[in-house]
């Protein structure tokens, strides 16, 4: 499976971008290169606000900028959708 299939079924999944970083062996600046190639061709669409979080209101206050959140666009959900029974591989002891 390419790692931008990886990266996709990541996002859906949740997670930050450090941890998805880690889970993929990336660099956290190939990784942000690739989540915003894939903004700009439409799998995926950037969410600008959550008002949701509680944590919202103090997001900038403490880190100066606010959280930026990604999901999967229809195009992006297409893209994957062949591979759906993607899981990452649990090694067995």
């Amino acid at each position: 499976m390419t790692l931008m299939k990886k990266i996709l079924f990541k996002i859906r999944e949740g997670g930050t971008v450090d941890d998805l970083a880690g889970e993929l062996d990336v660099s956290i600046y190939t990784l942000r290169a690739m989540i915003e190639f894939m903004v700009d061709r439409e799998y995926l669409e950037r969410i600008e606000d959550c008002p949701a979080c509680p944590l919202s209101s103090r997001c900038s206050i403490y880190c100066g900028s606010t959280p930026k959140m990604y999901a999967l666009t229809p195009k992006g959900e297409d893209f994957i959708s062949s591979h759906d029974q993607y899981k990452p591989k649990i090694q067995q002891k």
